[in-house]
């Protein structure tokens, strides 16, 4: 189910004005709480628990690209991400290159993908980061880096590049 904040009159309007892609599974805590407070240039995605979460944001991020940013909200664990059906973790990263692949595409050079949750913290978070970001090919961040202070030259410290 696709949702937008600011209530565009059709899709065509939603994509141009939508910059931001949020992906909400609805088993992780507080996903009510992040689809209300989801700003008008953010276009928000609940995923099918049933269904292949990475196959759904790459068919969403393709009709919405180019994307500033896709934050992914999911049950989580160090090291892990759960989007609708998919188990997001190390192993799985080599079977769903090509789509990850893909919707690393429908990023804006300067794009970059956000783990909600624990799913980025510690050294199977880190290594889950990275290959994200090998996947993608873009930046990818985990919650742990968001809370620490912001460097001067970047807003957004322990950049993983996959480029």
């Amino acid at each position: 189910m696709l949702q937008n904040a600011a209530h565009s009159k059709d899709r065509d309007a939603k994509a141009s004005h939508a910059s931001r892609l949020l992906v909400l599974d609805p088993r992780a805590p507080g996903w009510a709480e992040r689809l209300i407070g989801a700003g008008p240039a953010t276009m928000v995605l609940v995923l099918d628990q049933a269904q292949d979460g990475l196959a759904e944001l790459a068919e969403v991020a393709a009709g919405l690209a180019p994307l500033a940013s896709i934050t992914l909200c999911g049950p989580t664990d160090p090291g892990w991400l759960r989007l609708g059906s998919v188990l997001l973790d190390g192993p799985a990263l080599a079977a769903h290159r090509l789509m990850l692949g893909a919707i690393g595409q429908w990023l804006e050079p300067d794009g970059f993908l956000q783990l909600d949750g624990a799913a980025g913290q510690g050294l199977a978070g880190r290594r889950l980061l990275v290959g994200l970001a090998e996947a993608t090919g873009r930046d990818v961040f985990g919650q742990e880096s968001l809370e620490q202070p912001r460097l001067p030259l970047s807003p957004w410290p322990m950049v993983q590049r996959g480029r």
